[in-house]
This record gives C-alpha cells, structure tokens and sequence, in this order.
C-alpha cells in the first residue's frame, strides 16, 4: 500500500486518508482502508497542502523550478494551477503553507526563508485566481515550520513560528501584519502550538523532555494577551491552577494531534503513564 507515499493527510471529516505520491494522491477510506480513488498531481515538492473545510478542496504549494499553487476538485478530479510569488532572494531556501478560509471559498499561501508574502486566491464559481498578494516588510520565520489558524470569523490569520516561538497576526483584509506576540521558548521547536477548535485560545505546551521543565503557555486570540508560562505540577497535592493534575506526563515532544473539547477550555494529552487534562 503506501510504499512511495511521503505524506499521509486526513479529511476534514475524518473519512478519507490522503496519501502523497511523486506522480499521484490516492484517496483510502479510513473505515476499511479501501481505495477510492487517485488524483494526479503536479511535479515538484510539496511545501504545503490543505484540505478545504467542506470537503471540495485539495491544495498544495509546490516547488519545482518555482512555486506554483494546485488545486484539485475532490468531487470531479479537474486540477488548477497558478503561480504563487515568494522573496526571489531568500538564501534558506523557500518554505511555505497554505491554508484555506471557513467557508472554502478562498484559500491563502503564505511563503518565507526571506521575506514574509501574504497570497489570497479565490475559487468563487470554482474558477482558481489571485485576488491580492502583499510582502511583509520584515523578516519572517527562521525555520522550516509554522503552524497557521484562520480566525475571528475568517478576517485574521495566526502563524506560530517553531523556531523562534513567535505569533504573526495578519490581517485578511489589507494581507499585512497587524501584530505579534513572542512566546517563552529556549530552544526552536520546544514548544507545541495547539489551536482551540472555537479559534480563541492556542495552548503553547513546553514537555519535560526539552530540559527546561514541564509548562503551559495560553495566547487568548481574542485579546492578543500571553498568559504564562505556568509549570505543570508533577505531584497531586502541589497547589496551582493544574493542582488536579495525574503525576507525571509526557507528551512526547511536539504533538501531532492533541484531543481538545468542543467548547476549546479542556485539552487531553495522552502519556505513558495516563491522560493529562
């Protein structure tokens, strides 16, 4: 089965593993594991991908000789494709994401390794076009990673930075940056970023492996305030605002998927030696 493959996607609803090919994606049922169905791609890496809240929508930010924006009809098999502008000059090479809107009308790349550059496209009447683009005046992410939202009903885009544990706010409306919030971080990559499904809150867990102890950071979204860090305590009777906490947890360095309640105020990391809450 997924020999070849290098990147294994779920659907927003959880039915459908996607799994990334050099020349196709194929589609499996997660019930059974079935296929259902293969896509052809275009040429290049995958630099970021996205699947469209409501199901239509494969996106992928590909790099070849330059960087290049394919979107595939789920529903039909059709593919677009368009260019997608990025700092001709960064020298770490060109990283990037793509992310689309709540209501899957449109979908963002937004690209780095130089200069930050902020692109919306729309797929209004299912046709693929540039709206607007727009390069940020500093510097972006030194790393290869970042972690995005979509929030406060479709009008602001977060970006958490892994290596330096920043927290880009963007405004939709004008694509240039409207703030930022540093997070505690010793190291790159310490710290997992995890939005809360309702977009208000990112929990920022620091685990005991990084050797600067267990801790937890919380972004309100809303209010662009940083709260923390506070150390998890390690025992049941320690006093604080996580005194109800099991002894000791892990959680494995940086979360993939976290569970998190529908009302985003609980967050459940499971560890070796029980379930954090």
């Amino acid at each position: 089965g997924l020999a070849g493959a290098y990147g294994v996607w779920r659907s927003a609803d959880g039915s459908t593993v996607f799994t990334f090919g050099s020349e196709q994606i194929t589609a499996y049922s997660a019930l059974d594991g079935k296929v259902q169905r293969t896509y052809a791609r275009a040429p290049g890496d995958v630099v970021g991908d996205a699947l469209s809240p409501d199901g239509h929508w494969l996106a992928m930010l590909l790099l070849n000789t330059d960087l290049r924006l394919q979107v595939i009809d789920l529903r039909t098999g059709s593919s677009q494709m368009v260019p997608v502008g990025h700092d001709p000059n960064a020298n770490s090479g060109v990283w990037g994401m793509a992310i689309f809107a709540p209501n899957s009308a449109r979908v963002y790349t937004l690209t780095w390794g130089g200069l930050i550059r902020l692109s919306a496209f729309s797929l209004e009447g299912g046709k693929l076009s540039q709206t607007a683009t727009a390069v940020g005046g500093q510097a972006g992410c030194a790393a290869p990673a970042m972690a995005v939202s979509i929030i406060a009903g479709g009008r602001t885009l977060v970006a958490f930075c892994h290596g330096d544990g920043a927290l880009w706010f963007f405004d939709l409306g004008t694509l240039v940056s409207s703030g930022v919030i540093r997070a505690n971080q010793a190291n790159p990559f310490w710290l997992s970023p995890i939005f809360t499904p309702d977009g208000q809150l990112l929990y920022l867990h620091q685990p005991p492996g990084s050797g600067f102890g267990d801790s937890m950071q919380v972004v309100d979204l809303a209010t662009r305030k940083l709260l923390g860090p506070v150390a998890t305590p390690t025992k049941v009777d320690q006093s604080g605002p996580f005194a109800w906490l099991i002894t000791n947890s892990y959680a494995g360095g940086v979360a993939s998927t976290v569970p998190i309640s529908p009302d985003g105020l609980t967050l459940y990391s499971a560890t070796g030696d029980g379930v954090m809450v």
